[in-house]
């Protein structure tokens, strides 16, 4: 119970902030895509240039980010360290949904 209340809970801290910060361009470049081609891309290459100045490649190649296109909709997803293991995934329509263990 501890060792809870001395860190950020998944979700809240400098590093999840920095990561939400991150993903809010790619966020609006996939409603940006989608509102072109009425659907979402099948990857976050597809983004590039048109949409997106850079994807973080190598955040993706990692696993830390992921995006995952599903029918009409689709989930990006952060994973980052300290303390514990902290996912975060976010699907149109919704907020941030946070969890993680230590």
């Amino acid at each position: 119970m501890l060792f809870d209340s001395l860190f950020d809970p998944p979700g809240k801290g400098q590093i999840a902030e920095e990561w939400f910060k991150r993903c809010q361009p790619i966020i609006e470049s996939l409603e940006s895509y989608k509102a072109k081609n009425h659907r979402y891309p099948d990857a976050l290459s597809d983004l590039v240039p048109a949409y997106a100045i850079a994807v973080p490649v190598e955040d993706l190649k990692k696993g830390t980010l992921q995006y995952r296109r599903q029918e009409e909709s689709y989930e990006l997803r952060f994973t980052y360290y300290g303390p514990g293991v902290n996912h975060c995934a976010y699907r149109p329509g919704s907020k941030w949904a946070c969890s993680g263990y230590y």
